[in-house]
């Protein structure tokens, strides 16, 4: 038998790499493995990785069969990609937008099982096998539909993306961009030119590659339409303020938000002991509260969310857990409870900040000391409490200190080791 080595059979061998490789970097990616959503999107790129292999083993075989699971592939990458959309949104699989899509899916999959619906034809001065009737433009169609769909969500996320992460969400969506529009209009001319689905198959592969890496990078892309955060408090049972936090400028002022927390103080034990977070709506977003046996917490966001609940139960257990022993005492320094900024990079790393609207802002804020930088900042402040200080007043500075500090911490160091140096060649 001799196969059929064609151009469009290797590059949708090369493409179908590619995505396979994107898909597996979001399976195994420390920040974006547990991320729901993103489990979906990277089942939607492994489903395309397997459109574009079948295809590309169907025309290497000149295999009618293997065609039709090529075909059937796409209603899959469809359905995949819409569930991990939704769940970006709203934290739930179902929408009516899926169920329409679910149903006429079902109609084109059954016109991908009929022979009737492909023809073996040459293209390019290679055999292929190619969609006809019906089928062509239906499934033309269902791919376009995936691209718009896409296409809309990612220009969304790169519109609304606050100033922090404006530079991943356009390197995010330029990618969308390559492997959506320019991906599409490209495709619009292989009903003329069969033979330039080669560059499209290379504008979605590119395109796609940059999605994921922005994603895996920068989790915080996935938060940013289902809600905003804008600040987390903890009190102690006497009202008095243990913690706090701002990721947003919120419209709530201090003084209601105040007021809310300490009419909460006053609710039974019946409801704030129960463990759970418990959802109260003011006119503005959200209050999600969790009381305990020492503290309450409470997160204002724009709305409710399970994530949210579960970020709030999991922060006040553990916070609860790392301070018991200052609690006890009734311990009010605010400073004594600093540490607790290790445990937002643990819960809520993934929010993203909308506090800086631009380069002139005063106040750059990162939830993360470089490892370079704590370990020398270990060397400098051997006293645990003061170091915890220290960490804790780097978290709420510019993110350029830590590199103005390292470059002044080497230089100091040099100037030392210079100094003494000259002193033991005086002695």
């Amino acid at each position: 038998m001799v196969l059929n080595w064609s151009p469009e059979v290797i590059v949708d061998f090369i493409v179908g790499t590619m995505l396979f490789i994107g898909a597996f970097i979001t399976f195994i990616a420390p920040k974006a493995k547990k991320l729901k959503s993103l489990f979906w999107i990277g089942n939607a790129s492994l489903f395309t990785s397997l459109f574009l292999y079948l295809e590309a083993i169907s025309v290497l075989f000149m295999n009618l069969y293997l065609n039709f699971l090529h075909t059937l592939s796409l209603f899959f990458i469809l359905i995949f990609f819409m569930i991990g959309i939704n769940y970006i949104k709203k934290e739930s699989f179902a929408s009516i937008d899926l169920f329409i899509v679910f149903g006429i899916g079902i109609f084109y999959c059954i016109l991908g099982f009929q022979p009737e619906m492909y023809a073996f034809v040459i293209e390019g001065g290679y055999p292929t096998i190619a969609w006809t009737g019906l089928l062509l433009y239906y499934g033309n169609g269902m791919q376009i539909i995936t691209m718009i769909y896409i296409f809309y969500w990612g220009y969304k996320t790169w519109r609304m993306a606050p100033f922090l992460i404006k530079k991943e969400s356009l390197i995010f969506f330029i990618g969308i961009f390559l492997a959506t529009i320019v991906n599409i209009s490209i495709f619009m001319f292989t009903l003329w030119i069969p033979t330039i689905v080669l560059l499209a198959d290379s504008m979605l592969a590119i395109g796609w590659i940059m999605f994921i890496l922005s994603i895996v990078k920068e989790p915080k892309l996935l938060y940013i339409l289902p809600f905003t955060i804008y600040r987390i408090t903890v009190r102690d049972n006497n009202g008095i303020t243990l913690f706090d936090h701002d990721w947003s400028n919120s419209e709530i002022s201090e003084k209601v938000f105040s007021g809310f927390l300490n009419a909460l103080q006053l609710m039974s034990d019946k409801v704030m002991r129960v463990g759970n977070p418990v959802d109260i709506h003011l006119e503005e977003g959200v209050l999600i509260l969790r009381g305990s046996k020492f503290i309450s917490v409470g997160l204002v966001a724009s709305k409710s969310s399970q994530l949210l609940r579960d970020s709030v139960e999991h922060f006040s257990v553990e916070f609860e857990e790392k301070f018991e022993r200052i609690l006890k005492q009734s311990c009010k320094v605010k400073e004594e409870y600093y540490a607790a900024y290790e445990l937002l990079e643990k819960y809520f790393s993934n929010f993203p900040y909308s506090i800086i609207k631009d380069r002139k802002s005063p106040l750059q804020i990162s939830t993360k000391i470089p490892f370079e930088l704590e370990n020398k900042l270990g060397d400098i402040f051997k006293d645990d409490k003061e170091l915890e200080f220290i960490k804790a007043e780097l978290l709420k500075s510019p993110m350029s200190l830590p590199e103005d500090f390292l470059y002044l911490y080497d230089e100091l160091k040099a100037e030392l080791a210079q100094e003494e140096s000259e002193n033991i060649l005086e002695e």
